[in-house]
């Protein structure tokens, strides 16, 4: 008989033996399953999000570069000469390009007679060369794309190009406008998959035409630089510039790879640690099953032996079944896997970087089942080696002991401890994002987010230069919106809610009378830009004074609004109202402003973070682009309902105003939560499947030491002994192996908890309900799992037992 055909016939007789034991064989293959599609689907996220490289020629010194200040949670940008002359000569950066925001800003375009709502980039014309980024398709931005005069070009990315042109390639000379600027550029390329610097842009256009206020740069590093020099020397650079006002920031550089990754890291990173954790305890499950399954066989094993069997070839046998275990749970797992990656794009919250890269691949798959194969394998021999020593001499001595060899039990005992402790990690890591979580939802946002929407407005540049012009526009539109039925009030607002870093206006400011100090030591502060009515459509509380009106006109004295942690600051034991603040460097009568009103702090910016926030009128802010962009309307019933009325009357009131955004807080805040909420749920999952495996794995030892110990069983229970003294007998076995399994696992979860850290809000990693909550669920569980074999044990005859002896 060939190689060949010995493994034919070792593989029917191994499907023949699972067939004869669809129990067992339905138990181990679900076990590895659950384990290889939870990691592959993991793998396959951490792959594309983490390892895989950007589309970037040698992306580890491509840096981006910006300010810090106390106080702020923005990364400031440079003021467009300051970079203009730091990307002249740096030492640490062969080249320097600029972009003008940290994330592309979301923004109304033309496509013929459609309108698109885009992320749009405007960067420098080196943009693309300092990656060394080729295009997909076409070509990229020039240098003499940035210049006055050019033609205008744009870039988009291959996003974009899949989802709103069908991946046609006559998409380049398309022509795209800008709604808001009027400006219609060419599209020259289509850019690299993978490429969404800056934040989630889909559209590249040159920097030139734009307002350059200010200009974030990213560098390529010379040879033998690192972030940190270049760091220093924008450091520099700020101390040489503005040395009174920006003398004292701070600089940062990060990797272009970990700006646009985010703050997804660590959740990603415990997230994989779990799959891995679970697909481990998928593993130790399988090699008690098949330890317990091995016990049972002995007298099979024995029979063959007898027979004329050698030892190698039941060797072969018997790791022939575990091999097709792990190919069935293999196949099913990536099955599963398959399904698991579609439902995450789903679930996914689509600030998720690269989300467009995750795709189901062979290498997660591969060494996910890999690692699985291998450790079946692995543990699969140790069974297979015991089982395959049993011959008919040997049998009656096992049936004869009432143990199992010292050594061999022990480490019997050790997968199962092993197996609870890791349970037992992952269960504490679920419990704490989920505690977490539910801090989050619980969170007194400082205003009412029921019945409220968020509508975004596009105006067109040309039509609406001056602050007067928008103001008049707001002064049509806001009464007609709220004649709808079910509108009970609006308000203009400047910025989108959750910006946080990236969306946000701080300035900093001074109290009258307080001693003269540089601009950048003074307390740098939020800014809200809103309407008359904003405080009553948010039902955000006033405490003391008066809210903003329409009476806080262009020619009436300066009014603010600040938050109580303001008014603290600059006045601790006076009352703020009637107080003024000065913006910047006040220097005229009109550069101040009066404190005519005090409300609470909120969290419209940052949801973890209130921040101390003044509040200026609209009709008194000098600059049309910070000026009512957004509109909060208040409803008395569901606001999704009332939006495409309030669509139409936009569109009523200046067909050239177009509507880009409309959305109810409630789902505002739902994806806000969509990070952690999915963290929470994974890991709750992961947590679950872990508690399970752990309490069969625990059954499947419980049930081979029953096994084991039959005849000395039925000889206590001959001598007289109890049921339940035989059934505590077995639980108290139980209860050690768990009670050591959740002490190890506690530990190492207290152990590792700080890697937990940045994950949790309002909860500490050594949290007491958490820590007493787990082990509480796993010692019903292991009580549950031990239940049936302490039962079992009762019910062996002694008679019956001692006569198989003979």
């Amino acid at each position: 008989m060939t190689s060949l055909d010995a493994l034919k016939q070792d593989v029917r007789l191994a499907v023949r033996t699972s067939a004869r034991d669809p129990g067992f064989a339905a138990a181990a293959v679900i076990t590895l399953a659950f384990g290889i599609g939870l990691a592959a689907a993991m793998f396959t996220v951490f792959d594309a999000v983490l390892r895989r490289p950007l589309p970037v020629q040698e992306q580890e010194r491509v840096v981006v570069l910006w300010g810090e200040a106390d106080g702020s949670l923005r990364r400031l940008p440079l003021h467009y000469e300051h970079f203009e002359r730091f990307r002249q000569n740096p030492h640490t950066l062969q080249e320097v390009a600029g972009v003008l925001n940290m994330r592309a800003s979301r923004t109304a375009v033309r496509d013929g007679e459609r309108a698109l709502t885009l992320n749009v980039a405007p960067v420098t014309g080196n943009f693309f060369g300092l990656l060394g980024s080729p295009p997909f398709i076409g070509r990229t931005l020039r240098p003499d794309d940035d210049v006055e005069g050019a033609e205008r070009v744009a870039v988009i990315s291959h996003g974009l190009w899949r989802r709103r042109f069908g991946g046609n390639r006559d998409v380049i000379g398309r022509r795209l406008t800008l709604h808001e600027r009027e400006l219609t550029y060419t599209v020259v390329g289509v850019a690299q998959p993978g490429l969404e610097y800056p934040g989630g842009a889909d559209l590249w256009v040159p920097l030139v035409p734009f307002i350059k206020l200010e200009v974030v740069p990213l560098g390529r590093l010379a040879a033998h630089a690192t972030p940190a020099q270049a760091a220093a020397e924008l450091r520099a650079s700020f101390e040489r510039e503005d040395p009174i006002n920006r003398g004292d920031l701070r600089a940062a550089a990060s990797s272009l790879r970990d700006v646009v990754i985010g703050n997804v890291r660590p959740a990603l990173f415990l997230l994989s640690a779990a799959a891995a954790l679970l697909l481990l305890i998928a593993c130790v499950n399988v090699a008690n099953l098949l330890l317990a399954r091995a016990s049972g066989r002995m007298p099979e094993i024995a029979t063959r032996h007898a027979l004329g069997a050698s030892r190698g070839r039941i060797l072969r046998q018997l790791l022939t079944e575990s091999s097709v275990l792990a190919v069935a749970g293999g196949l099913l797992g990536a099955l599963l896997a398959v399904g698991l990656v579609r439902g995450l794009l789903i679930l996914a919250p689509p600030e998720l970087p690269r989300l467009e890269e995750i795709r189901l691949t062979g290498v997660p798959l591969w060494i996910a089942a890999g690692i699985t194969g291998a450790a079946t394998l692995a543990f699969g021999l140790f069974p297979a080696l015991f089982a395959s020593r049993a011959g008919a001499s040997s049998l009656r001595a096992s049936n004869r002991s009432s143990t199992a060899p010292k050594g061999r039990r022990r480490a019997q005992h050790a997968l199962v401890v092993f197996q609870i402790a890791l349970a037992v990690i992952v269960l504490v890591a679920a419990s704490l994002l989920g505690r977490s979580l539910r801090e989050l939802e619980r969170l007194d946002m400082g205003f009412i987010s029921d019945r409220l929407a968020i509508v975004q407005l596009a105006r067109p540049g040309t039509k609406f230069e001056s602050p007067a012009q928008v103001r008049a526009l707001y002064d049509r539109l806001i009464p007609r919106l709220e004649a709808l039925p079910g509108v009970v009030s609006v308000a203009s607002l400047s910025l989108m809610p959750f910006g946080g870093a990236m969306g946000g206006i701080d300035g900093h400011f001074v109290a009258e009378g307080k001693p003269e100090a540089a601009e950048a030591t003074r307390p740098l502060l939020n800014m809200e830009v809103v309407g008359p009515g904003y405080f009553r459509t948010l039902d955000i509380p006033l405490l003391r004074g008066r809210p903003l009106t329409d009476a806080d006109r262009e020619n009436s004295p300066r009014a603010v609004v600040v938050s109580e942690t303001v008014a603290r600051l600059f006045w601790p034991a006076q009352d703020a109202v009637g107080k003024r603040l000065g913006f910047g460097q006040p220097k005229q009568p009109e550069d101040w402003w009066t404190v005519v009103g005090v409300v609470p702090e909120t969290r419209y910016r940052a949801m973890r973070e209130p921040l101390p926030t003044v509040y200026l009128p609209h009709r008194q802010f000098a600059g049309a682009s910070f000026v009512g962009h957004m509109l909060a309307i208040r409803t008395s019933g569901e606001p999704a309902a009332v939006l495409p009325s309030i669509r139409h009357a936009v569109q009523e009131t200046d067909p050239d105003v177009l509507v880009t955004e409309a959305q109810t807080m409630a789902r505002l805040l739902a994806g806000e939560l969509a990070q952690p909420r999915l963290s929470a749920v994974l890991l709750g999952v992961f947590g679950i499947g872990a508690l399970l495996l752990a309490g069969v794995g625990l059954y499947a030892m419980l049930a081979y030491i029953v096994r084991r110990r039959t005849r000395e069983l039925a000889i206590r229970h001959a001598l007289g002994a109890s049921p339940s003294r035989l059934r505590a007998l077995v639980l108290r076995q139980g209860a050690m192996m768990t009670g050591a399994g959740i002490l190890l696992g506690l530990a190492t979860a207290l152990a590792g908890g700080s890697v937990l850290q940045s994950l949790l809000f309002c909860v500490s990693p050594a949290d007491p309900l958490t820590l007493a909550g787990v082990p509480l669920v796993l010692l019903v569980v292991a009580l549950a799992a031990c239940y049936i074999p302490a039962q079992r044990a009762t019910r062996a005859d002694p008679v019956a037992v001692l006569r198989a002896d003979y």
